[in-house]
Formats: structure tokens, sequence, C-alpha cells
């Protein structure tokens, strides 16, 4: 296990990660319900009972991998020190998944609202989304916590009131008549429910660790444990418990792939708003059923398209962590002013927007969705079995090696019984390969400008118990000069930071030096000159999030101000980046004077 000190910061705690962890994995019911009875009408409780049950499983799989990888244990990450091959491979898995999660989830939502044209509205927000993530907003998790609490409450009404259709509905049931291939692959049809389950792995890395434990040994099971039990559970529940309530409404018909309501309305893609709409309306009429079923429309609308920017957000995070690891073009690396990465930026927002122009029905979007996240889940469980390099318990070994071979059987017969979702995945494993090809033919261009011999740059080690004045330098101004007379009338040491803000962090990025990035080198070399005599360190780091990282220094430093510019910024930016200089106010002492000065 790597023993690296990250200097991310732990601030993810189990209810931001179980928000995120549900925008995805708790999604699923919205829609996968409609298609487990349209696969097996009368019958599909069975399935998604077994469906659940795996659910369970496999929640119980990430917990363990959680536990054996606190920097962080994807399918990318974890199996990359064993096999750039098999790791790349489990990243294109992870790419067709993230594709499908967004293009299938954001269609979906407009279904459930129910506007005319929903593939034109799909395509419209995808491209809205993607254009939001030009400013990297920072509060995503905690609104996909606030939605995720709504669609409960709205999902505990609707309980509620559909527990006297239990007996109904359980008398409605049919069994499974199909034969052990046919049942199978109908199960197999309708394991939607597992996507997104990758997503709580990856944050491993910015989890709060247990008490007692620290960087140097990591924990991170309690954070993860009930952040992962709540969506699992709350998956499970509730989608068998509405199949079984979808079971006792009379009359459903099956048609060409749909379900037909009693009224003649199609209803596969919308089964919550018209559950909600008929139940609540059977006890209050059906005015208020009618707005109880618009209502949680919007609310689910709201949560399937928060699963679309965690969809987006996390193959930008894929192609630059590759592109860092040379195994994507070195144009993925460039970030724009606010972090992001560029290309990765585009490419991930027209991605899920090609496919829809090809496949726009929920049905035939299922149907390519499985074979990503599966492959992922089965390459990640199998490799973290078979990693000997991990003291890990007997038992959870076994259970981490059998879950990963039931995983690769319902891989396996995905590619035999898709043929669609197997030529879609093949196509994205070829791209990826031609890009990795271009990328190792790449040569990296050397940096431009060099830092003086004389500049000797400060670790952050090398910061502790300074004193002094810290000022946060990103370009020439006020700052500066402020900073220069304070230590001159004082006797204090300068410590200048510059903190290169980046939304996507990679192994990398923990030990970048400052001669990879030409503005801040050309910046530095300036302040040596404009100095003088006056004793400076100088120091470079790379943070997702400044405003963190600068207070843990200046606290680190029992530095006596803080020094920083901060430019004008429009109204979007401010709105969805958040406020740095109250972040840092809020985070230092109050002996500790927070000076800002305007760029």
């Amino acid at each position: 296990m790597s023993k690296r000190i990250t200097r991310r910061p732990r601030n993810i705690d189990a209810l931001h990660a179980s928000g995120v962890l549900y925008g995805d994995l708790g999604t699923s019911k919205i829609y996968v319900i409609g298609l487990a009875f349209a696969v097996a009408g009368y019958a599909s409780f069975w399935l998604i009972a077994a469906v659940s049950i795996l659910t369970l499983l496999i929640g119980i799989n990430y917990i363990i991998v959680c536990k054996y990888y606190p920097y962080g244990g994807g399918v990318y990450a974890s199996l990359r020190r064993r096999s750039k091959v098999i790791s790349l491979l489990g990243a294109f898995f992870l790419f067709a998944d993230f594709i499908i999660t967004a293009a299938l989830s954001a269609l979906s939502a407009f279904l459930y609202l129910g506007v005319p044209h929903p593939l034109f509205f799909t395509i419209g927000a995808i491209i809205f989304i993607g254009l939001l993530n030009f400013w990297g907003p920072r509060h995503v998790g905690k609104g996909a916590f606030v939605i995720a609490i709504l669609a409960i409450a709205v999902l505990l009404i609707l309980f509620v009131f559909s527990i006297p259709h239990v007996p109904v509905g359980w008398s409605n049931l049919q069994l499974m008549h199909k034969g052990l291939w046919g049942n199978w692959t109908a199960f197999v049809a309708v394991i939607l429910t597992l996507s997104g389950i990758e997503s709580v792995a990856n944050m491993a890395g910015v989890m709060r660790l247990n008490p007692g434990a620290t960087e140097q040994a990591p924990v991170v099971t309690r954070t993860a444990s009930k952040a992962i039990w709540f969506a699992v559970l709350e998956t499970a529940i509730f989608t068998t418990f509405f199949t079984l309530i979808l079971s006792s409404i009379n009359g459903l018909l099956l048609r060409d792939g749909n379900v037909i309501a009693p009224d003649g309305q199609q209803i596969r893609d919308y089964v919550f708003r018209f559950l909600g709409t008929t139940i609540v309306g059977e006890t209050f009429g059906a005015t208020i059923g009618h707005y109880f079923g618009l209502i949680s429309s919007i609310i689910f609308g709201i949560l399937l398209l928060s699963a679309v920017n965690t969809a987006i957000n996390g193959m930008i995070a894929l192609f630059y962590i590759m592109a860092q690891d040379g195994e994507m073009p070195s144009t993925f690396k460039s970030l724009n002013k606010y972090g992001v990465p560029k290309l990765p930026h585009i490419v991930a927002t027209l991605l899920p927007v090609v496919i829809l122009l090809f496949v726009n029905d929920m049905a035939k979007l299922g149907a390519l969705y499985a074979v990503g996240f599966v492959g992922a889940i089965a390459m990640n469980l199998g490799g973290s079995a078979t990693d000997t390099s991990i003291s890990m318990l007997k038992k959870e070994r076994v259970l981490l090696f059998l879950s990963a071979l039931i995983m690769a059987a319902v891989e396996v017969t995905l590619f035999i019984d898709k043929a669609h979702a197997r030529i879609y995945v093949l196509v994205i494993i070829v791209v990826g390969l031609v890009l990795r090809s271009l990328a190792k033919e790449a040569k990296e261009r050397k940096p431009v400008v060099l830092l003086k011999k004389e500049i000797k740059l400060a670790t952050f080690n090398d910061l502790e118990d300074r004193g002094g004045v810290l000022c946060i330098v990103s370009g020439r101004g006020q700052a500066l000069n402020l900073a220069k007379e304070k230590a001159v009338q004082g006797g204090q040491p300068i410590a200048f930071l510059f903190v290169r803000e980046q939304r996507v962090m990679s192994e990398r990025d923990f030990d970048r030096q400052v001669g990879s990035d030409k503005s801040a080198t050309k910046l530095f070399n300036y302040l040596s000159e404009e100095l003088g005599e006056v004793p400076a360190l100088f120091s470079y780091i790379v943070s997702d999030a400044p405003s963190t990282t600068i207070a843990k220094l200046a606290k680190k430093m029992k530095v006596t101000d803080v020094i920083m510019e901060v430019p004008k910024r429009g109204v979007i930016a401010h709105l969805l980046r958040g406020d740095v200089v109250r972040d840092i106010w809020k985070q230092i002492p109050d002996e500790i004077d927070l000076i800002v000065l305007p760029s």
C-alpha cells in the first residue's frame, strides 16, 4: 500500500459521499422498474429482488475496497501499479459507463417531466451542464445530497400510501417461465441498479479518516461504510418494494417493449409519476394525485440531472489522470483558468450527445448501459482479490473473488446476448487504444522558462513554524509591495505561495515542480528581482481546494498576516465557485490578519 501523505483535504463526510453515490446508484430505480416490467411483466419482482440482493453484496465488496485502498480504489487507480494494460481496459469500461449514464439519466429526466420533444431538451441540458463545469463548481456534493433527501422524502410518502397495495401486488405476482438461460438473460438485462458504485471507491482518497487514523496510516471505513450502506439499502429496499407495488396495478399490458396502463398511456419510462398520481390520487382525489406526480417528477428530474453532472465530471477526471500518466495525448492535460481540463471538458460533454443522436430510446440505452460498469466492477473486484501485496483477510479475499466471478459471468452474457453493447464497448476500447498510441508517439515539450538558480523552492514542510508574512501570489500587483513593506518594517520573513488551482488531481500533481508551470516560473523570477536583499521563501503547490491549502499553511507557519489579491469575477463564476476569501477567513485563527487587495 502506498505510504504517500496526501495533500488533498479529507473533507468528504459520510453524508456528502452518500449524496454523490446516491445521485447515480439511487437514481437507477427511477427507470429500472419500468424497464424490468417491460421485460418480465408481473414476474419482474423476482428479477429486481435478485438484483437488489446482488446490489447489497457488491456494496459490501466496495466497503472492503475502500478499506484497503484509502487513497482511492477506483478500477483504474487500484490496477495501475499491477498492470498498465489491465488498468487501461478498466478505464475504457468506465468511459463506456459514464457516457451512457449521462445520456440515459438526462433522457429519463425529461421523460418524467413530460416535455414535448424530450430529446431536444435532453441534448440541451447535457450541453448546459457541460458549460457550467467550465467554472468547476465546487458544491455539487452538497446539492446532490439535498436533492437526494427530497427524493427520499417523496419516496417515503409514496411508500406509506402504497402499503395497502402490498397484498394485491403479492397476489398478482407470476413465476418466471423462460427457462434457465431466458431467466438469466432477463436478470442480466435489468442489472442497472449497480451503476455508480465505482464512484465511492474513487472518493476514498478524500474521505474523512476514522477517529485515531492518520495520513501515514489512513483508514476510511467509517465514512465509506455509512455512505455505501445508506445508498445500497435505500436502493435495494425501495426498488424491490415499488416493483411489487407496480404489480398491484391490474390490467398492465406489454406491447412492443413498452408498458401500457389501463387508461392507455405508456408508462415504462415514468413509472413513479404514474404510481404517485394513481396511488395518492386514490386517497386525496385526482387533483392532489396529479400535483404529487408532478412534484415528484420535478424532484426526480433534478436528481437524474445531478447524475449527468457526476458522469461528466467522472469522464473529465479520468481523461486528465490518464493524460498525466502518459496514456492519453498531452493536450488532455491543458487547463483553463479555473483549473478545469479543457479538452476533456469538451469531449466529456459531447460524447453523450453523440450517443443520443444515434440511440434515444430508454430500453436501447439500457441495453448499452450495463456492459461498461459491470466490466469495471468485475475487473476492480477481481484485481483487488488477487492483489497479494495487501494483507487482506482470507474471507474478504474470497468474497471479492466470488463476486468478481458473478460480475464476469454477467459481462460475458452481455457480450453474447447484446450485440450493440458488444460493438459499443469495443469501439470505446479501439478509440482509447488509438489515443494511447498517439500519446506514446508524442514528445513532451520542455519548459520554456527556467527558475533562477538563486531561488530555492521551499516545500510544504520547510515552512513549518516560520512566522512572518504569507503572501498568496498569482500575478504582479499590490500584494508584493505590501508584503515587502510589512517584512521590512517588522523584520519578518516573507513566504510567497503560488497555488495552482486544479479541479482534477492525479498522483503526479502532488509532486509537480514549478518548472512545469510557465506563469508561476516567470512570476517567481520577477519576484526575486523585485525583492532585492529582502529574505524570502518561495513555495509552489497544486491543489483542488486552494482555500483549505492556504488556511492550512497559514496555521502551520504561525504567520501574523495573510496577504492576497483577488480579481473581480463575473456573477456566474462567483455563484458556482463560491467565495475563496470567505472560506479562508473561516478556517484561519483569529490572531491571523487576512488582508485582501483588489487586483
